[in-house]
C-alpha cells in the first residue's frame, strides 16, 4: 500500500526543497556505501595474519568513520527531519517517516557509541603486534553489519512510502445544521408537474353536453 505525497507545503520553496531532498538522498546513498566499505574492510583485517596489514586497514577505517560515516549520518538524520517538517508528512504522522528517522539516529549512535571505540581498540592491539584476536574486531564486523542493514531498510521506506498512521489527523467537524435544507435553498428534486387544469370554456362544453 503506497500513499502519494500531501501537497501542503510549508516554509520551504519548490527549489528548495529539491535541493534539500537532493541533500537528504545523496547523503543516505553515501552512508550505506560508507558502511558496507567498513563491513567489507572489517572482515578483511579480522581475517589477516599480518598486525601491520591489519593496523593499516583500521587506520583507513577510522579515517572513514570520522570524515564520512558519521557526519553523513548527520546530514542524513537532520534534512531528513527538515524535509518532515516542511512537508504534509510531518515527524509523528506516518510509521513510515518515524521509522526512517529512528534508523538515521540509530546508525549515528552505532557509530558513535560502538563501531569508533571498536576501531579505537583494534588500532591499539594491532600497534603493539598482535595480530589482533581481541573480540572488538568482531563488534565492529556486527556494527558495521547493523548499519547496512537497516540503511537497505531505510531505503525501501523512503521508496514504497507504506501507509499507516502513528495519529490520524482530526478532520474539520461539519458546522451544526449544516447538512439540514433551509427554507429558501431549492430543493435536490423538482416538485412534480401536474396536468393543466381544463379552461372554463372546456369545463362549460362538458357540462352542457348531454
Amino acid at each position: 500500500m503506497t500513499e502519494s505525497q500531501p501537497h501542503r507545503r510549508r516554509g520551504l520553496t519548490a527549489r528548495r526543497r529539491n535541493l534539500a531532498l537532493t541533500v537528504h538522498v545523496v547523503a543516505a546513498l553515501a552512508l550505506l556505501g560508507a558502511s558496507t566499505v567498513m563491513l567489507v574492510a572489517g572482515l578483511r583485517a579480522a581475517s589477516r595474519g599480518d598486525a601491520q596489514e591489519a593496523h593499516a586497514i583500521y587506520a583507513l577505517l577510522r579515517l572513514l568513520t570520522v570524515s564520512l560515516d558519521l557526519p553523513l549520518a548527520a546530514i542524513a538524520l537532520l534534512s531528513g527531519v527538515l524535509l518532515a517538517l516542511t512537508s504534509g508528512w510531518g515527524i509523528f504522522r506516518y510509521w513510515w517517516v518515524v521509522t526512517k528517522l529512528a534508523i538515521f539516529a540509530a546508525t549515528l549512535i552505532l557509530g558513535l557509541a560502538l563501531i569508533s571505540p571498536s576501531i579505537d581498540t583494534m588500532l591499539d592491539v594491532t600497534e603493539a603486534g598482535d595480530p589482533g584476536e581481541s573480540g572488538a574486531r568482531w563488534t565492529l564486523i556486527a556494527g558495521a553489519g547493523v548499519q547496512v542493514t537497516i540503511l537497505l531498510g531505510a531505503a525501501t521506506l523512503g521508496v514504497f512510502k507504506p501507509g499507516g498512521y502513528v495519529r490520524r489527523p482530526r478532520l474539520p467537524r461539519p458546522r451544526a445544521g449544516a447538512g439540514r435544507r433551509r427554507a429558501d435553498q431549492p430543493r435536490d428534486r423538482p416538485e412534480p408537474v401536474h396536468p393543466t387544469a381544463p379552461s372554463r370554456r372546456t369545463r362549460r362544453r362538458r357540462v352542457a353536453r348531454p
